[in-house]
C-alpha cells in the first residue's frame, strides 16, 4: 500500500515537471517539448487522483478499524463477565446444591448418568477376533 502511495506522489512530481515544461513550451515553439509536457501533465492528474483515492480509502479503513475495535472491546467485556458469572455459580454450587438442575439445563454441569461397569471380559454377543492364523 505504501509503495502505491509513493508511486502516485512520483507521478504527481512528474506532472509538476510537465507543467514546468508547458511553460517552457509556451516560451519556445518546440512541438516535442509540448507533447512531453502534455504527457507529464496527464501523469500529474492521474497521480493526484490516485493519491486522493488512496487517502479516502485510508480514512475509510481507519474508521472501520475503530468500529471493529469497539466491538472487540464489548465482546471481550461480555466474555469476561460470563466467565466470572460461571465461576461464581460453580462456587455457589458448593454450598447450595439445589442450583445443580439449573446448571445442568444450561449444559454447564454434566449430568450424573450411571457409567457401565467395565470388566476385563467382553460383553455377551460381541465378536472377539481369533488369534489363529
Amino acid at each position: 500500500m505504501t509503495s502505491i502511495i509513493l508511486l502516485s506522489f512520483a507521478l504527481m512530481a512528474l506532472g509538476l515537471w510537465g507543467f514546468y515544461l508547458i511553460r517552457l513550451a509556451g516560451l519556445a515553439s518546440d512541438a516535442k517539448v509540448g507533447r512531453e509536457a502534455f504527457v507529464l501533465a496527464v501523469l500529474l492528474f492521474v497521480g493526484a487522483g490516485l493519491a486522493g483515492g488512496f487517502a479516502l480509502m485510508q480514512v475509510w479503513w481507519v474508521q472501520e478499524v475503530r468500529v471493529t475495535q469497539g466491538a472487540v472491546a464489548r465482546i471481550s467485556t461480555t466474555r469476561m463477565l460470563m466467565q466470572n458469572l460461571l465461576a461464581e455459580s460453580m462456587e455457589y454450587r458448593k454450598t447450595h446444591p439445589s442450583i445443580d438442575p439449573i446448571l445442568q439445563s444450561l449444559n454447564l454441569l454434566a449430568t450424573n448418568a450411571p457409567q457401565p461397569a467395565s470388566s476385563g471380559a467382553p460383553a455377551a454377543g460381541s465378536a472377539v477376533p481369533s488369534a489363529n492364523r
